[in-house]
């Protein structure tokens, strides 16, 4: 299999050849050209990429090529969410029959006491930032009071 070698010159210049290995002897392949300045090498082995894929008699699973790259300074971190956990860990609590009749909040806030346990209030925050689901902090807690009233009737009713 050929690759690329990059080879100081009596000169002070890089050569850039295509070369494979033959009996722990280099061959040169072909001298791709010399470059006296970090332009010239990135040409030079650019063009060796090239050259490299086109005549390579047992091509690479992955490309020799470098994929294109977008420079940090023109990228944007927006955030990271976990949407496909959040998803999945729905569908264990839908099969555990936890989710059936269940408000949506409430399994939420159950998935967050899982993954990590925290009051109420640190809770909705740690929904927001990894999951982006947003539940208002008032009625929040004014639906949990709903729930415990429910709980309370039908555990006087069963008692």
């Amino acid at each position: 299999m050929s690759s690329i070698r990059k080879v100081v010159t009596a000169s002070g210049a890089t050569a850039v050849q295509v070369v494979r290995y033959e009996k722990r002897k280099v061959v040169v392949i072909n001298h791709v050209g010399s470059a006296n300045n970090k332009e010239e090498l990135a040409a030079l082995l650019a063009a060796a990429l090239t050259y490299l894929e086109a005549h390579d008699s047992q091509p690479s699973l992955f490309p020799k090529s470098p994929p294109h790259v977008l420079p940090l300074a023109h990228a944007r971190y927006i955030g990271v969410t976990h949407c496909f956990a959040r998803e999945f860990l729905h569908t264990c609590a839908t099969v555990c029959g936890l989710d059936a009749h269940t408000e949506p909040l409430l399994v939420d806030l159950a998935l967050m006491r899982l993954i990590e346990p925290h009051s109420k209030l640190r809770t909705l925050e740690l929904l927001k930032r990894y999951f982006s689901v947003t539940y208002g902090k008032s009625a929040t807690y004014a639906k949990l009071r709903t729930f415990v009233r429910k709980i309370g009737s039908n555990c006087s009713k069963t008692g």
